[in-house]
């Protein structure tokens, strides 16, 4: 994945990526976010998401540099993993099945990924998209 280093993410409203570190944070405390975009998926901490699937783009705007894509993540499955640096790693919360209807903009700079916007709402697990999607499911 290509991505600035100052990429920043925000979903439903709120920063999971750049956002400053406690000051009475432990040393050594994985804080994901903290992290930038790349770093979390260098980290593997996205293991949550099994499947993502009925992906559309109804927006490319070439010339503003940003894209509109929709998709639906199913999660829930999986609430623990190992990270790319062998750590073990639990998302307490993350212990049913469900869905994400994700619908998020991307804003491109010199082909990298520098700003990601998105909003989901959950549902049902392995909902299909109201919108379909690019592989018919």
């Amino acid at each position: 994945m290509l991505v600035t280093g100052d990429c920043h993410r925000i979903e439903n409203g709120a920063p999971t990526t750049n956002v400053p570190r406690p000051p009475d944070e432990k040393p050594g405390t994985l804080n994901l976010f903290a992290m930038d975009c790349l770093s979390q998926f260098k980290m593997g901490l996205y293991y949550v998401v099994q499947r993502i699937h009925s992906r559309r783009y109804p927006l490319v705007d070439s010339e503003r540099g940003v894209v509109w894509a929709h998709s639906v993540f199913d999660q829930g499955t999986v609430n623990e993993g190992v990270l790319a640096d062998g750590t073990k790693h639990r998302y307490n919360g993350f212990n049913r099945p469900s869905s994400i209807l994700v619908t998020e903009a991307f804003l491109i700079d010199d082909g990298k990924i520098r700003r990601v916007e998105m909003i989901g709402p959950s549902a049902t697990y392995h909902i299909n998209s109201p919108w379909g999607g690019l592989s018919g499911n």
